[in-house]
């Protein structure tokens, strides 16, 4: 059974655990009440541990990363997780549904993407043309 702490003894932990569900679930535009559904948790239980004041087992754990779609270490960090576990089986089941050749358009695409990306300089924004006559 999971442990229920009092207001006088939450641990940083699981102030950081709480932070960082309520981040993640805000940053995909998911209530308290939608991601307790898809966690197979109650709206309570979420609440208490977006407030610390729970210590949910790794079951619980499991099952509020999934409903994020991200890693359970992602609980326990800021740091950008990899790519979640359901995204690239996805990709590649969708990719292999594609005649060969454009699968091979697709992978160059990808490629140059990748490239562009790390080739800019920090900071960089594509630059507005202005508007109105062009210069010859």
């Amino acid at each position: 059974m999971t442990e229920v702490a009092g207001p006088d003894d939450i641990e940083p932990i699981y102030t950081e655990l709480g932070r960082r569900v309520a981040a993640l679930r805000k940053e995909r535009g998911l209530t308290q009440e939608s991601l307790s559904d898809r966690a197979g948790v109650s709206a309570n239980y979420l609440a208490r541990t977006e407030g610390g004041y729970h210590r949910p087992n790794l079951a619980r754990l499991e099952g509020i990363a999934e409903a994020l779609e991200v890693s359970v270490a992602s609980l326990f960090t800021s740091r950008p997780a990899p790519a979640s576990a359901s995204v690239l089986p996805t990709l590649l089941a969708e990719l292999e549904k594609l005649p060969r050749d454009d699968q091979h358009l697709l992978l160059q695409l990808v490629k140059r993407l990748n490239k562009g990306v790390r080739e800019r300089p920090a900071g960089y924004r594509k630059q507005k043309r202005p508007r109105g006559r062009r210069e010859p």
